[in-house]
């Protein structure tokens, strides 16, 4: 099985394995898509073993197993690493919310920056770059998957979504699109993720990439052949 991803976690908000981190090592910088509640001890093994020396981090949602070892992070990397973290999100509405769970926290401004990006890709490196997609998740925030460019493939890793966005479908369709990394939740009624009842409605008849599926209470990242 190939990933083009490494996974700290493929858990889910409720499951007792670390949630859902997935993450990139180029160039001794670490690109980190989401910092949920119970992955910080992992991250900092991830930091102390590849001497990382510049951290970034994208947050598809403010939910809680996406973003609450955010400032524990920003704490370490501040007074242990001496490293200033980049934080980037897919709209002002996502900003505000970290900026504000960031200082009730404690964590100050000198100690991370933050930005918004609603077009176009942030560039990492010069093969390395990521782009913001709106999905669909819950209505109460802003959803975004993460359309990552590095080394000439393109990924597309959905955070919490309960569509494959349009823009995406189409590149699948179009095979612009190498691995596709979806959550995967329970099928019900109400659901506010993708089941696999969902997954299977897509053709992918002609797409020649792979589809992993994550963020499930066993905490496994599965290959899924359509």
């Amino acid at each position: 099985m190939f990933s083009m991803l490494n996974f700290i976690g493929c858990g889910s908000a409720f499951s007792q394995e670390t949630n859902s981190c997935a993450y990139i090592i180029h160039r001794r910088k670490l690109l980190l898509l989401d910092c949920g509640e119970n992955t910080f001890s992992k991250v900092k093994r991830l930091l102390d073993d590849n001497r990382i020396n510049e951290v970034n981090v994208c947050i598809t949602h403010t939910h809680a197993d996406h973003v609450n070892g955010l400032s524990t992070l920003i704490f370490y990397l501040h007074f242990i690493k001496k490293i200033h973290v980049h934080i980037y999100v897919g709209s002002r509405k996502t900003m505000d919310s970290i900026s504000q769970l960031l200082s009730i926290n404690g964590n100050h401004t000198d100690q991370y920056r933050i930005y918004t990006i609603e077009t176009d890709f942030i560039q990492i490196e010069e093969d390395l770059m990521v782009s913001f997609i709106k999905t669909k998740h819950v209505d109460e925030m802003d959803c975004f998957g993460l359309l990552i460019r590095y080394c000439d493939k393109n990924i597309y890793y959905s955070g919490d979504s309960l569509v494959v966005p349009n823009v995406i479908y189409n590149m699948i369709k179009n095979n612009k699109i190498d691995v596709l990394y979806q959550d995967i939740g329970s099928h019900y009624e109400g659901r506010v993720h993708m089941s696999l009842e969902d997954l299977k409605t897509y053709d992918f008849s002609n797409y020649n990439g792979k589809i992993f599926i994550y963020h499930n209470l066993e905490g496994e990242l599965t290959e899924w052949r359509f």
